[in-house]
């Protein structure tokens, strides 16, 4: 096999020893005469054809340009093209198999950049691309397996930097981003596993500055925050179980304050604040129960002074707050037991002077005053009871009972 390119003028004759392809009115294959019908730059190529349809074409050029070298086998779609070039620039270099959409292109390229290396095997979308650039940039390594959405991409970038590698599994929403990033910052580590909702993004930062770290469980509200910041101060450690309302935050904090520790429970309304600050004060820890309202503030403080402990117990008004307080003066401390009104102060001052230290029996008019006075002077103990009262104004000169 061989070919030859030469100048041939108007209505020159070639005369060839073999000729098994017609080119036209100019070649006639009784004589093996070939009659040129312009003056131009003419390329020859010799074939075999050795059954109808076998043909082998070894080079196609347009205006002394190589565009292809192709095979064509004994199937009619079974060709083969080595070399595709535009320009001087090789653009493609495909296999075409028995199957009609069986075919291989190992470089496409545009401008001299390699775009793609592709397999295409006997099912349609069945492909491979190894490589795929734009300006010398790698933007994916792909694989395409039987299934039509099985696809692997393992390395995606712009400008250089690498945006994902990815993996497609069988099922169609099983993916894994492994890592994503913007201008050389890492944006986010993903893995999507066999259920469409089952995703975990182990790191998420803008800026360098870590994000959130999750995990994404079987059920689709099941995730896991390890770590939220922003500008570098971490904001919640967070967990969230089989139940949608099921989450733990560890650690809620703003500049490096620490705002509050969170646990959330089997039930909607069960969670526990461990700590809540404001700019490093302790303003609250509360705890909550199975019960709605069942909850339990141990401390409660502004600027770093006390202001209460409360409990709340298993009915809604079951509370307890055993010390009140403003600027570090002690207001009250009291009980409120099962009944609404019973509640019991057992002490009750202004500007650190004594009060009154009351308690409130079963009955709600049932109250007693033990203690009642002004600027240190006690001025009244009295008792009052369901069915009388006894009064003594501080100098036993009278004690009255209805």
């Amino acid at each position: 096999m061989s070919s030859s390119m030469t100048n041939v003028g108007a209505h020159h004759t070639l005369v060839f020893d073999h000729a098994v392809t017609n080119i036209g009115n100019a070649y006639h294959p009784s004589t093996g005469v070939f009659i040129a019908p312009v003056s131009g730059l003419y390329v020859f190529s010799w074939s075999i054809r050795v059954t109808p349809g076998q043909y082998h074409i070894t080079e196609l050029a347009v205006n002394g340009r190589t565009m292809a070298v192709r095979y064509q086998l004994a199937n009619t779609n079974q060709y083969h093209i080595t070399e595709l070039a535009v320009n001087g620039q090789t653009m493609a270099v495909t296999y075409q198999l028995a199957n009609t959409n069986q075919y291989h292109i190992t470089e496409l390229a545009v401008n001299g950049q390699t775009m793609a290396v592709t397999y295409q095997l006997a099912n349609t979308n069945q492909y491979h691309i190894t490589e795929l650039a734009v300006n010398g940039q790698t933007m994916a390594v792909t694989y395409q397996l039987a299934n039509t959405n099985q696809y692997h991409i393992t390395e995606l970038g712009v400008n250089g930097q690498t945006m994902a590698v990815t993996y497609q599994l069988a099922n169609t929403n099983q993916y894994h981003i492994t890592e994503l990033g913007v201008n050389g910052q890492t944006m986010a580590v993903t893995y999507q596993l066999a259920n469409t909702n089952q995703y975990h993004i182990t790191e998420l930062g803008v800026n360098g500055q870590t994000m959130a770290v999750t995990y994404q469980l079987a059920n689709t509200n099941q995730y896991h925050i390890t770590e939220l910041a922003v500008n570098g101060q971490t904001m919640a450690v967070t967990y969230q179980l089989a139940n949608t309302n099921q989450y733990h935050i560890t650690e809620l904090g703003v500049n490096g304050q620490t705002m509050a520790v969170t646990y959330q429970l089997a039930n909607t309304n069960q969670y526990h604040i461990t700590e809540l600050g404001v700019n490093g004060q302790t303003m609250a820890v509360t705890y909550q129960l199975a019960n709605t309202n069942q909850y339990h503030i141990t401390e409660l403080g502004v600027n770093g002074q006390t202001m209460a402990v409360t409990y709340q117990l298993a009915n809604t008004n079951q509370y307890h707050i055993t010390e009140l307080g403003v600027n570090g003066q002690t207001m009250a401390v009291t009980y409120q037991l099962a009944n609404t009104n019973q509640y019991h102060i057992t002490e009750l001052g202004v500007n650190g002077q004594t009060m009154a230290v009351t308690y409130q029996l079963a009955n709600t008019n049932q109250y007693h005053i033990t203690e009642l006075g002004v600027n240190g002077q006690t001025m009244a103990v009295t008792y009052n009871r369901a069915s009388c009262e006894w009064t003594n104004n501080g100098s036993n000169i009278s004690t009255r009972q209805y």
